[in-house]
């Protein structure tokens, strides 16, 4: 997630997206205007377009993860 602006953590719009999502804060940073979400079982892509149509979300994007079996 990366925001219009740098909030505090704890700003009300970033709990808004962060239960939009229904995420886990795996890292959160005011300076860079980002936090890193996990959305477990849902599929990321299809979360992250609905995230950047929200309030105060400049973009999102799921990052690539890989699975062994």
């Amino acid at each position: 997630m990366i925001y219009d602006g740098a909030s505090p953590t704890g700003a009300p719009e970033r709990l808004r997206v962060r239960q939009a999502a229904a995420a886990q804060v795996l890292h959160a940073s005011r300076v860079l205007q980002r936090d890193v979400l996990r959305v477990a079982g849902a599929d990321a892509e299809l979360v992250a377009r609905q995230l950047r149509t929200l309030p105060g979300v400049r973009d999102a994007y799921p990052d690539q993860t890989a699975h062994a079996t």
